[in-house]
């Protein structure tokens, strides 16, 4: 354990989630790193960035930019600085600027969005994190240093209850295949509570018109942009179906966020991604992201997406489940909410590898152990 107590310039937004509100991430990383004992300064840029009233994106990073420079020299000097930024949001001017003056950190989470989120900044910065293990190559191509820091989840935030009066939930965006794999779940009888952002269908002219009149549009369109904007429609008329037969919780705060998790018998996560966010792109991703993390540290049975990156980080069917298909899915939620004992047991032991290795405290001094040696 790295017991060194760090000066740390933090510059971050808020939320993992596109909830109102969501300050999750943030809290997890700024409270992990304060409750190791280091010393950190937050520059949470959300609001300064919200209110750059300028069309033009060099002009809106020079002005962030401008903003962190100048926290970093009133609070200064720092042993680390450690973003949380994109290409998007600044140039490599900033770290050409903090260079010889303090070691850049920079993390990463989504490798399918390399190209647009991160390849023109990461040559600049000291050392790259990323999560899963595929991405280095990626830092390779560029030149850029890079280190292996996967995902994890703060015990201060996720905690196990007593309280267990949830059998199956989902908390997370109706993004991509997920409502496929929730229907399918509804389809099956099987009760689930469903949280989140995108699952309440909507009377809106637009959805209404993707319903009904769009498809005779598409008919008109090549085959790529066809198939494109069915499988959109496909997910309209899921969410749809899924409002009517279950009743779909609005979006929760962070507070009810954790409670939920915690109360749930089993929870489900479906970490699945493509790139660019285009759903029927056959570059898929399958590893693990935030919920693999919180969901064993709340004290519920992990059921998540089949992965080798899950083999990095826990025991299967002794400390989570996996699942490879819709089938499999419902033959073991199925299996698993009639058998209470083997969850708990599956959900005990998934807590017990989580406390041990999958903090953001443990990765910080991962990191830190790292930087020092």
């Amino acid at each position: 354990m790295n017991t060194k107590k760090l000066k740390i310039l933090l510059v971050m937004g808020a939320g993992s989630d596109p909830a109102d509100n969501n300050q999750l991430f943030k809290n997890n990383i700024y409270g992990s790193l304060q409750s190791l004992g280091h010393e950190v300064h937050l520059v949470h840029f959300d609001k300064f960035v919200a209110s750059i009233n300028e069309p033009d994106e060099n002009i809106r990073k020079a002005k962030l930019e401008e903003h962190i420079l100048t926290e970093y020299r009133n609070n200064g000097p720092f042993d680390y600085f450690l973003g949380f930024l994109e290409d998007s949001l600044v140039s490599p001017s900033i770290f050409h600027e903090l260079k010889n003056e303090v070691f850049t950190i920079n993390w990463s989470c989504n490798s399918h969005q390399f190209e647009t989120l991160h390849k023109t900044i990461s040559p600049f910065i000291d050392l790259n994190t990323y999560i899963s293990k595929g991405h280095k190559q990626l830092y390779d191509s560029v030149g850029a240093k890079s280190f292996w820091s996967p995902m994890a989840a703060s015990d201060q935030i996720y905690k196990p209850r007593n309280k267990k009066d949830i059998d199956i939930s989902f908390i997370g965006s109706a993004y991509g295949n997920r409502p496929y794999y929730i229907w399918r779940l509804l389809q099956s009888n099987i009760p689930l509570k469903i949280f989140g952002t995108g699952w309440k269908y909507e009377n809106s002219l637009k959805n209404l018109l993707r319903l009904y009149i769009a498809p005779i549009v598409y008919n008109f369109y090549n085959r790529s942009r066809l198939l494109d904007n069915l499988d959109k429609t496909k997910r309209i008329n899921l969410i749809k179906l899924i409002s009517e037969y279950s009743e779909v919780g609005l979006n929760v705060s962070d507070e009810e966020y954790a409670e939920i998790l915690s109360r749930s018998k089993v929870s489900l996560n479906f970490p699945e991604s493509r790139r660019n966010h285009d759903y029927l792109n056959p570059e898929v991703t399958f590893g693990c992201n935030f919920r693999d993390f919180e969901i064993p540290l709340s004290g519920s049975m992990l059921m998540t997406q089949d992965s080798e990156e899950l083999d990095y980080f826990y025991e299967r069917e002794t400390e989570v489940i996996a699942f490879g298909n819709e089938t499999d899915m419902i033959d073991k939620v199925r299996y698993y909410s009639s058998h209470s004992s083997a969850a708990e047991k599956i959900a005990r032991k998934g807590y017990e590898r989580a406390i041990s290795d999958h903090t953001w405290q443990r990765r910080f001094d991962q990191l830190f152990q790292h930087l020092e040696n």
